[in-house]
């Protein structure tokens, strides 16, 4: 399946963050195997990548997609601009751990690369 092929989840369900139930520890690996580059946070509750643009305005091009993407799957990334660097953190680890929505989003996000 590729990133764009994803199912859409059951009606009622896909707005609410929290009807998405937590992935196992087995299947979030074998998940992220499936998402290079994104890495698991110190918390192993997180996907984070940090992405650097030539410049500053590529970085916020790239901010707004990742913005973009991440209100069609309703998934609330935690993205930090720092000049030329983007990292994005994916998941809430205080409150509930990785879901397939997360994934989504990251497999989405790791189709825009600048060239």
């Amino acid at each position: 399946m590729t990133p764009l092929e994803d199912p859409m989840p059951t009606p009622g369900s896909w707005r609410d963050p929290k009807a998405d139930k937590p992935l196992s520890s087995a299947a979030c690996l074998q998940l992220l195997a499936e998402t290079p580059p994104w890495r698991l946070g110190p918390s192993n509750a997180e996907l984070v990548r940090t992405v650097r643009f030539a410049t500053r305005l590529s970085a916020l091009y790239y901010l707004g997609i990742v913005l973009d993407f991440a209100r069609h799957l309703a998934v609330e990334p935690h993205v930090h601009v720092h000049g030329v660097d983007v990292t994005v953190r994916i998941g809430r680890p205080t409150e509930r751990g990785l879901t397939r929505r997360d994934f989504q989003l990251a497999r989405r996000i790791s189709l825009v690369e600048e060239k």
